[in-house]
């Protein structure tokens, strides 16, 4: 949920950050990990560095003659300046490489799957920072070939089980519990390890 002035309340954003593969690779974000996504410097491009937060997922996806996507990456620092443009209006995020796709997904089959036509990867092919609704999301990594909420898939699975504190009993999400207990605190995402029983 996103409010009027552009910060969202403790969900995970999608995305899809175009890079053409002979400047920045699938392989390069992987040998490096966590590394600055610089370069961009379309106005609604720029805009959407700028409402990624921590914890976003974004489709790795090579331009140029392959036109697909090929990994996940996850935004782990938020927009700061680019100390290289004199301007001020550019920003840069980092991020970090999560897991190859099973299946890269080209733009082909994207285009021709009519649940995806919405997209700005098919409606505005030259934006390099592209924002993907949750559902489109769930679609591509089917695609992918990855599972619904599987580790390191940044696909979002079942509510997680939580205790209740009123009851000791462990409900799916919180739910059943009473309204004067609280359930103990989840995990934001499917992929955390610490979180409860």
């Amino acid at each position: 949920m996103e409010a009027a002035d552009g910060a969202r309340e403790g969900t995970v954003a999608y995305w899809i950050l175009k890079s053409e593969p002979e400047e920045w690779s699938w392989e390069d974000q992987v040998r490096a990990g966590v590394d600055t996504w610089d370069g961009v410097t379309n106005p609604q491009a720029v805009r959407n560095l700028r409402r990624m937060r921590r914890g976003d997922l974004a489709l790795f996806y090579h331009t140029g003659d392959e036109r697909r996507a090929v990994g996940i990456v996850e935004v782990v620092r938020e927009a700061y300046p680019d100390p290289q443009d004199p301007t001020g209006r550019r920003v840069l995020v980092d991020v970090k490489a999560l897991r190859p796709l099973p299946r890269p997904v080209s733009l082909a089959q994207v285009k021709s799957e009519p649940r995806l036509a919405h997209l700005a990867l098919v409606r505005q092919p030259r934006l390099s920072v592209v924002p993907v609704d949750e559902e489109s999301w769930r679609l591509l990594l089917r695609m992918a070939g990855l599972k619904r909420g599987g580790p390191g898939s940044g696909a979002p699975g079942p509510s997680p089980r939580v205790r209740c504190r009123s009851t000791g009993k462990t409900r799916r999400g919180g739910a059943g519990c009473s309204p004067r207990a609280a359930p103990a605190p989840a995990c934001r995402r499917s992929t955390c390890r610490s979180g409860p029983a």
